[in-house]
Protein backbone atom coordinates (compact mmCIF):
# COMPACT_ATOMS: atom_id res chain seq x y z
CA UNK A 1 0.00 0.00 0.00
CA UNK A 2 1.41 3.69 -0.99
CA UNK A 3 1.62 5.92 1.62
CA UNK A 4 2.27 9.47 0.95
CA UNK A 5 3.84 11.95 3.89
CA UNK A 6 5.40 15.32 3.93
CA UNK A 7 8.65 13.33 4.97
CA UNK A 8 8.61 11.08 1.60
CA UNK A 9 7.77 13.98 -0.36
CA UNK A 10 10.60 15.97 0.54
CA UNK A 11 13.09 13.42 0.02
CA UNK A 12 12.03 12.14 -3.26
CA UNK A 13 11.69 15.92 -4.29
CA UNK A 14 15.02 17.35 -3.25
CA UNK A 15 16.78 13.56 -3.88
CA UNK A 16 17.11 12.74 -0.15
CA UNK A 17 19.36 9.89 0.43
CA UNK A 18 16.69 7.57 1.35
CA UNK A 19 16.92 4.31 -1.52
CA UNK A 20 19.24 7.01 -3.98
CA UNK A 21 23.06 6.85 -2.02
CA UNK A 22 24.05 2.99 -2.79
CA UNK A 23 23.75 4.12 -6.61
CA UNK A 24 25.54 7.34 -5.96
CA UNK A 25 28.41 5.31 -3.54
CA UNK A 26 28.63 3.20 -6.70
CA UNK A 27 29.34 5.83 -9.34
CA UNK A 28 33.98 5.51 -10.37
CA UNK A 29 34.36 9.12 -9.29
CA UNK A 30 35.46 10.91 -12.46
CA UNK A 31 38.50 12.94 -11.75
CA UNK A 32 40.62 9.85 -11.00
CA UNK A 33 40.82 6.20 -10.77
CA UNK A 34 41.46 3.16 -12.80
CA UNK A 35 39.33 4.26 -15.85
CA UNK A 36 40.51 7.92 -15.95
CA UNK A 37 44.54 7.30 -15.53
CA UNK A 38 44.26 4.51 -17.91
CA UNK A 39 43.35 7.96 -20.29
CA UNK A 40 46.23 8.92 -22.82
CA UNK A 41 47.51 11.84 -21.70
CA UNK A 42 46.03 13.98 -24.03
CA UNK A 43 42.35 12.48 -23.37
CA UNK A 44 40.02 15.04 -21.97
CA UNK A 45 40.31 13.92 -18.33
CA UNK A 46 37.48 16.00 -16.96
CA UNK A 47 34.28 15.58 -19.58
CA UNK A 48 34.19 19.20 -20.60
CA UNK A 49 34.88 18.81 -24.28
CA UNK A 50 34.24 22.67 -25.26
CA UNK A 51 37.22 23.49 -22.40
CA UNK A 52 40.89 24.50 -23.40
CA UNK A 53 43.04 21.39 -22.18
CA UNK A 54 45.30 23.65 -20.06
CA UNK A 55 41.83 24.86 -18.34
CA UNK A 56 40.67 21.54 -17.94
CA UNK A 57 43.71 20.65 -16.14
CA UNK A 58 43.48 23.47 -13.82
CA UNK A 59 40.29 22.52 -12.53
CA UNK A 60 41.13 18.77 -12.40
CA UNK A 61 43.91 20.16 -9.86
CA UNK A 62 41.31 22.62 -7.96
CA UNK A 63 39.05 20.09 -7.50
CA UNK A 64 41.34 17.76 -5.96
CA UNK A 65 42.88 20.17 -3.64
CA UNK A 66 39.58 20.95 -2.36
CA UNK A 67 38.45 19.32 1.06
CA UNK A 68 35.69 16.52 1.20
CA UNK A 69 34.01 19.79 2.77
CA UNK A 70 34.52 21.90 0.54
CA UNK A 71 33.56 19.19 -2.51
CA UNK A 72 30.02 18.34 -0.33
CA UNK A 73 29.40 22.33 -0.43
CA UNK A 74 29.50 22.25 -3.58
CA UNK A 75 27.56 19.63 -4.54
CA UNK A 76 24.91 20.89 -2.31
CA UNK A 77 24.95 24.38 -3.98
CA UNK A 78 24.55 22.68 -7.31
CA UNK A 79 21.77 20.41 -6.27
CA UNK A 80 19.74 23.83 -4.79
CA UNK A 81 20.94 25.47 -8.18
CA UNK A 82 19.00 22.67 -10.17
CA UNK A 83 16.13 22.58 -7.84
CA UNK A 84 15.30 26.46 -8.60
CA UNK A 85 15.70 25.71 -11.71
CA UNK A 86 13.14 22.69 -11.71
CA UNK A 87 10.86 24.78 -9.16
CA UNK A 88 10.76 27.64 -12.23
CA UNK A 89 10.35 25.20 -14.76
CA UNK A 90 7.10 23.80 -12.94
CA UNK A 91 5.61 27.11 -12.32
CA UNK A 92 6.18 28.72 -16.04
CA UNK A 93 4.26 24.71 -16.87
CA UNK A 94 2.11 24.60 -14.55
CA UNK A 95 1.58 28.28 -12.66
CA UNK A 96 1.82 28.43 -8.67
CA UNK A 97 1.04 25.69 -6.54
CA UNK A 98 0.84 24.86 -3.24
CA UNK A 99 4.27 23.70 -1.47
CA UNK A 100 2.73 20.10 -0.94
CA UNK A 101 2.07 19.91 -5.02
CA UNK A 102 4.99 21.59 -5.76
CA UNK A 103 7.16 19.08 -3.88
CA UNK A 104 5.45 16.17 -5.26
CA UNK A 105 6.14 17.21 -9.02
CA UNK A 106 9.63 17.50 -7.98
CA UNK A 107 9.38 14.06 -7.15
CA UNK A 108 8.04 13.04 -9.91
CA UNK A 109 10.49 14.58 -11.94
CA UNK A 110 13.42 12.56 -10.32
CA UNK A 111 11.58 9.06 -9.98
CA UNK A 112 8.77 9.55 -13.00
CA UNK A 113 5.09 9.00 -13.17
CA UNK A 114 5.12 4.96 -12.58
CA UNK A 115 7.15 5.10 -9.33
CA UNK A 116 4.62 8.24 -7.98
CA UNK A 117 1.95 6.25 -8.47
CA UNK A 118 3.26 2.89 -7.26
CA UNK A 119 4.73 4.35 -3.98
CA UNK A 120 2.74 7.44 -2.95
CA UNK A 121 -0.38 6.57 -5.32
CA UNK A 122 0.05 10.23 -6.96
CA UNK A 123 -0.35 10.99 -10.24
CA UNK A 124 1.48 14.13 -11.92
CA UNK A 125 -0.68 13.96 -14.93
CA UNK A 126 -3.78 14.78 -12.76
CA UNK A 127 -3.80 18.52 -12.84
CA UNK A 128 -4.40 19.61 -9.32
CA UNK A 129 -4.30 16.20 -7.80
CA UNK A 130 -2.43 16.56 -4.56
CA UNK A 131 -1.88 13.50 -3.40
Amino acid sequence: MAFLNDRNIADASTGGFHGRHAEAGDRQRASSGPLVDSLPMDAPRSGLSDTDPEAAKRLVEAHRRMSSRQKMERVVACNAAAEAMARAGLRSRLGDLPERETRLHLAALRLGRQTMLEVFGWDPDRPGADG
